[in-house]
């Protein structure tokens, strides 16, 4: 056998590469299992909207083509092995027409001179001895024409991650909650003077929204700030007139929390507005009142539970005045 033969032959025969490449085929089909079963159990209780949408529009899709590229690679590579099983059965062949070109050679070699026309012609032993390299080379060109353009998404996928990452902190989240003085969530409902006019609270370390009735938990010292955003639905915010933390019996006790409102965005000052006669407190800065949010500060003191609630007034745009209101109930532990 040639030398460039039996390299091959040495290296490759008596193994089977089939099997582990099965192996990351199965891995691979549950991996894809499970980013589809991601994809379907994503909900918005969970993300935000643009969460969701990052995960679904980029995120997944990313993962897919990436799972998909890696899968076509890994049937590339299974149908390799088995080319590559087709050569050394191609080489086992010419290992034995080699073989028996030697031995009869040898044979002949060994008879007199007068025997060896005889013996016959070595031609049907050379024959299959060059059927065999050609049956070899036709083998290696196979393997070597398998060819597989894998696509590393790994770069784009860790993109989508940081996009998400980004879109659901705390910073993100609470943005989005807030929106703007000025963005198109403003509305004016006519039968607001009608309603009760509920307020909604951020949580700034779980990034969980608040709404009337809902619960906090708080652990013994702890303080817990909750920004209050003022209704959407009765025009926009001209001027803040009231912020008051009050709750139940128990909370005014102060024997299990305390709580403070607070207008002013400098964490070292707290501020808060009463233009009514029995309080008449008036920021030195009236600039703090042209704000849509302001901050709720709650300080647990011992355990128990209390009803807690924060009050607003406001004028409105028209020179309405509105009132707005939320309880929560609050265990300290």
């Amino acid at each position: 056998m040639k030398d460039k033969y039996k390299k091959y032959y040495d290296v490759l025969k008596g193994k089977d590469y089939t099997s582990y490449v099965q192996k990351y085929l199965n891995s691979l089909n549950n991996v894809e299992g499970k980013i589809n079963s991601l994809e379907g159990t994503i909900s918005s209780n969970r993300w935000t909207e643009k969460g969701i949408d990052i995960i679904k529009s980029r995120a997944i899709p990313s993962f897919k083509d990436q799972v998909n590229s890696i899968k076509t690679g890994l049937e590339a590579l299974n149908t390799a092995c088995s080319k590559v099983k087709d050569l050394v059965g191609a080489l086992e062949k010419l290992e034995t027409a080699c073989k028996n070109l030697s031995d009869a050679e040898a044979q002949r070699a060994a008879l007199p001179e007068e025997e060896r026309a005889a013996f016959g012609s070595l031609y049907v032993y050379e024959k299959r001895v060059t059927d065999a390299e050609s049956e070899v080379e036709s083998a290696i060109n196979a393997v070597n024409s398998i060819g597989v353009n894998i696509m590393i998404k790994a770069a784009d996928f860790g993109a989508d991650m940081n996009l998400l990452k980004d879109a659901i902190s705390i910073e993100s989240l609470k943005a989005e909650f807030l929106g703007t003085m000025n963005d198109s969530s403003w509305t004016l409902d006519h039968s607001y003077d009608k309603k009760a006019k509920e307020i909604m609270v951020f949580d700034n370390k779980t990034g969980k929204i608040i709404k009337e009735g809902g619960e906090l938990n708080l652990k013994v010292g702890e303080t817990r700030v909750l920004t209050v955003r003022l209704p959407h639905n009765y025009g926009r915010v001209k001027r803040l007139i009231r912020t008051t933390a009050d709750g139940n019996p128990v909370y005014r006790s102060g024997t299990v929390v305390t709580a403070r409102s607070d207008i002013d965005p400098d964490p070292n000052r707290i501020e808060f507005v009463n233009e009514y006669p029995w309080s008449n407190h008036i920021p030195a800065n009236r600039e703090l009142q042209k704000t849509h949010y302001y901050d709720w500060v709650i300080t647990a003191v011992a355990p128990g539970e209390c009803k807690i609630s924060q009050t607003c007034e406001y004028k409105n745009e028209f020179g309405n005045t509105a009132k707005a209101m939320i309880d929560i109930r609050t265990t300290v532990s």
